[in-house]
């Protein structure tokens, strides 16, 4: 018989973490990935309160990099463009 407890999705402070170490992104580059300021991502990465578009920016963020070919390798171009950087 199968085990019918379904694994609960991660959330969204689980994914902004996840998404710093994966790709290795400081406070400066997850602020301008998420276009917001470096305190707004001190206080995510803290436990504060992520606002519902915030949130939406994070979950969507994590879902295209989790659910990519690419997604658990080091960051390359798309994420850098994600983040508005510019080689």
């Amino acid at each position: 018989m199968k085990d019918q407890r379904q694994e609960l999705p991660p959330s969204v402070h689980e994914m902004l973490a996840w998404i710093t170490t994966t790709y290795e992104l400081d406070v400066a580059l997850l602020s301008r990935m998420f276009q917001v300021g470096r305190p707004t991502i001190r206080k995510w990465q803290s436990g504060g309160k992520i606002a519902g578009a915030n949130a939406t920016k994070i979950k969507s963020s994590y879902n295209y990099l989790s659910n990519s070919r690419r997604g658990a390798m080091h960051a390359g171009p798309t994420v850098w463009a994600a983040a508005g950087i510019r080689g």
